[in-house]
């Protein structure tokens, strides 16, 4: 196998950053938003809904495609539109131009991951691979952290808008990187093999159909949690914009020390699927702190929130990992798969947000999201006593 030159890893590692970032960057900036096109603040959760629900509808398409045509055939009219996507948000002079903006964002990241993370697979040593994909999902990491700090310091010090343009920006510098990129064609399934095959191939691996349903369950909606976690900071404990974007910086610098800690943990643990169950628990108890139990002192919220991020950037990379190192001929669509699912995840916690902080309260709301990450835990602890299951 070809080898990806390590420098080349930087352009899929800005690719990941722009498709986490889009999920986040609104997080922050909710309030001065609804001010500006006249809604509520929880209404502005529809627009990382909206990206996320076509994400989520039309990666299982777009996989078992880049599977025949090639990676980078999808990969760089994706960054192109992504581009279009945002620039459009920023331009947007009414909430109902940027919420088709923010569709088209999804529609150009649902090629965007997946064939980023493919290429990964395709072109590095597989000795190399772990390190190799860690790298460019710590790109998804760092953007959780620099996008709600940036977000919320250009929003209160000069334009909400002017995320969305960097953001833009950002799509088209990965678009002419990406373009240099030497990729081989991938060794993908027969032309004639239709998407429905692809999919239903792809779930039946050995392990994973329960990895499947717990990356919706646990990981896809742990991530929309933390798409609306400065909202549920701004109402449960008073915290200013500046301070939201302080506090999820924060919080994504310990998710990076998760990512770092990941080889101790599957070595400490046994297994990188005990590092996943633990990691999941960690997530689970910060997510019933913070957003569900009455709120706590300070320093136990902290620590909350700390345990949450440590236990999420531990368990997400090491998760989507054992999935995209299964077949390679599926790989396309496995990783697609992950993907759609992580963001129908994220699409159930957006518009619940959106629909129902007003009416039912943050607490009901994030109280169900908890119950789907409870269901991801058990999903994967029966599987885990299965033999040879996972």
């Amino acid at each position: 196998m070809p080898s990806l030159p390590g420098r080349h890893l930087l352009p899929l590692m800005l690719v990941m950053f722009l498709i986490g970032g889009a999920e986040v960057v609104a997080g922050p900036m909710m309030a001065p938003m609804g001010d500006s096109f006249g809604v509520p603040a929880a209404r502005i959760a529809w627009l990382p809904a909206s990206y996320a629900l076509v994400y989520a509808a039309m990666a299982p398409l777009l996989g078992p495609l880049s599977d025949r045509l090639g990676r980078k055939a999808l990969l760089l009219p994706a960054l192109v539109g992504f581009g279009a996507a945002n620039a459009g948000i920023a331009l947007a002079p009414a909430f109902a131009v940027a919420l088709p903006c923010a569709a088209l964002a999804g529609l150009s990241a649902a090629a965007m991951a997946p064939n980023a993370v493919a290429i990964v697979a395709d072109t590095v040593d597989a000795p190399r691979q772990p390190a190799a994909m860690g790298r460019i999902l710590a790109g998804l990491t760092v953007s959780f952290v620099l996008t709600p700090a940036g977000a919320a310091l250009v929003a209160s010090r000069l334009d909400w808008r002017v995320a969305y343009a960097a953001m833009a920006v950002g799509a088209l510098l990965a678009a002419a990187a990406v373009a240099t990129m030497p990729l081989p064609r991938p060794e993908g399934r027969p032309r004639r093999v239709g998407v429905a095959v692809s999919i239903a191939a792809a779930f039946r691996q050995a392990g994973a159909a329960p990895r499947l349903a717990a990356t919706f369950l646990w990981l896809g909606v742990s991530i929309g949690v933390i798409t609306v976690m400065a909202e549920i900071l701004r109402r449960r404990y008073g915290l200013s914009i500046e301070a939201l974007g302080l506090a999820l910086g924060l919080f994504g610098l310990v998710t990076i020390a998760g990512n770092l800690l990941i080889p101790a943990a599957v070595r400490r643990l046994g297994s990188p699927s005990r590092a996943v169950l633990a990691g999941i628990a960690g997530t689970l108890a910060g997510i019933l702190v913070l957003g569900v139990l009455p709120p706590l002192p300070a320093p136990l919220a902290v620590a909350a929130a700390a345990l949450w991020a440590l236990g999420y950037g531990i368990a997400g990379p090491t998760h989507q990992a054992v999935l995209a190192g299964m077949a390679a001929s599926l790989r396309g669509t496995t990783v697609a798969l992950t993907a759609s699912l992580v963001n129908l995840g994220i699409v159930v916690v957006a518009f619940g947000a959106g629909r129902f902080f007003d009416t039912l309260g943050i607490e009901a709301t994030i109280g169900a999201a908890a119950a789907g990450v409870a269901a991801g835990l058990t999903v994967l602890l029966a599987a885990e006593r299965r033999p040879a299951a996972i």
